[in-house]
């Protein structure tokens, strides 16, 4: 038997960006960003009947801009990029400690080169061995890896070493060309019909903070109250996103799925017609969801003008979390 399920993906990474100093601490949001946000836009080509939703949050969107534009300082990038010769021995040191990604099994083992260097690299009293080449060789794993399957350069997987700074080079505008098409290929989607998108208050904060703290049970060390703080942050998104994808999403992903009676009112009242959250928001709103009552989850439900819906916790756990690890045929058959 066949049963409908509504995906709706959320793409977000913290806002990474010092204010103070203009630099990126982390590199997180355009790894991701050539790792699986346009190859998760993308792939849905091959699948013209299937419509899903993408929840993109405006404070990745603000970042990813600014990598596509070329005016991010970001030290793990520039450290990716940098000619071996220019590399100071603080340099190379950082990369010998950081361009290994942690999944093992899926973004090391496959490739021998890349694994060598990991081992070598986990014997601190080696890490004066590794030659130019090594590290030049890191360097450009380190981009590869975090480029999605179907644009990664066949040829550079398959030379597997020695690489070259023109091949470096070749990968840098690879990542930019790839950050640049992100919006607009979600754009370009949108306005076809096949995905519908959605989107989060600004800087993904807690709305603030659920217009009054004391929402859940009033015992909260010191109540805060912040309307005018939740509404920009969702006014603000709105502008964003109606800038970028000429309409203002009618979709809700509260950050981290927190809601609240207040804050669902107050997103209606700015136009948003529908939210998402999580199934223990409804079993905390009196709602039976035992294994006998689980249909009431699988149901939207109204309030006024908004339409909530809740998410299978489980489902979305095994989505996020598990079936990356297993055969894709056998997670499939699972799901």
């Amino acid at each position: 038997m066949s049963i409908l399920v509504s995906f709706l993906w959320h793409m977000h990474q913290p806002f990474y960006k010092d204010l103070v100093g203009g630099v990126y601490v982390m590199p997180w949001a355009y790894l991701h960003g050539t790792k699986d946000y346009l190859g998760m836009a993308t792939l849905l080509e091959e699948f013209p009947d299937i419509h899903q939703t993408f929840n993109l949050v405006p404070s990745l969107l603000l970042q990813l801009e600014e990598y596509a534009r070329g005016d991010a300082r970001d030290p793990s990038m520039d450290l990716a990029f940098k000619p071996v010769e220019r590399l100071s021995m603080e340099d190379r040191g950082r990369i010998i400690e950081r361009f290994f990604p942690v999944p093992i099994r899926t973004m090391l083992q496959p490739f021998p080169r890349y694994f060598e260097l990991y081992e070598r690299r986990s014997d601190p009293s080696r890490h004066h061995t590794f030659s130019d080449q090594d590290i030049r060789d890191i360097q450009v794993w380190w981009t590869l890896v975090w480029i999605d399957h179907d644009r990664r350069p066949k040829d550079l997987v398959e030379k597997g070493k020695d690489f070259s700074e023109n091949d470096k080079a070749r990968l840098r505008q690879l990542v930019i060309d790839t950050i640049q098409n992100i919006i607009p290929e979600y754009r370009r989607m949108q306005d076809q019909g096949t995905i519908e998108v959605s989107t989060s208050p600004f800087y993904h904060p807690i709305l603030p903070i659920l217009i009054d703290s004391r929402v859940d049970d009033g015992n909260v060390p010191v109540a805060v109250n912040f309307p005018y703080d939740a509404r920009e942050q969702l006014s603000r998104a709105q502008t964003f996103m109606r800038e970028r994808f000429g309409r203002i999403p009618q979709g809700l992903w509260p950050s981290e799925g927190s809601v609240s009676n207040d804050a669902a009112l107050l997103a209606a009242s700015l136009g948003f017609r529908w939210l998402a959250t999580d199934e223990g928001i409804l079993a905390k709103s009196g709602i039976d969801l035992s294994w006998d009552n689980r249909r009431r989850l699988y149901r939207p439900y109204k309030r006024g003008a908004m339409t909530v819906f809740f998410r299978d916790r489980t489902l979305s756990d095994l989505i996020g979390f598990q079936y990356m690890h297993a055969p894709a045929a056998e997670s499939a058959s699972d799901l």
